[in-house]
């Protein structure tokens, strides 16, 4: 037996290579269930960008709407057309939510800020 001090010159003995592998069939992904999620994930990037660039947040209540929908709408394709991305729908979804509550979050505050100013300018006129 020949000995092989390289190990890229041949096999040891008694190794063998691997069989080919096929290729497998890989269902599509959702486009609808990618784009949810990125819509959420923007709109909720909105919401943190909102201290260092101003009133962005008013872009995270229709992104996270748009995302809730495109979520919604992909866990029906996902059921119906047998696709993959499942777990981007439901980012998506998620996401979507967050940045919905955090915009009305937001909303909340402007108004109440706004409303503590109007009872402010009221009571100095007095």
């Amino acid at each position: 037996m020949e000995r092989y001090d390289n190990p890229y010159d041949a096999p040891a003995p008694g190794y063998y290579s691997q069989p080919p592998q096929w290729p497998q069939k890989v269902e599509p992904v959702s486009g609808l269930a990618i784009a949810s999620m990125v819509t959420g994930i923007i709109g909720d990037a909105m919401i943190l960008a909102t201290c260092c660039f101003g009133p962005t947040f008013l872009l995270a209540g229709p992104l996270g709407i748009t995302a809730v929908v495109l979520g919604y709408s992909a866990l029906k394709e996902i059921k119906q057309q047998n696709k993959e991305g499942r777990g981007f729908a439901i980012a998506g979804i998620a996401c979507g939510w967050t940045a919905i509550a955090l915009f009305a979050l937001g909303m909340l505050a402007v108004v109440a800020y706004v409303g503590v100013f109007i009872y402010a300018a009221s009571q100095a006129n007095r």
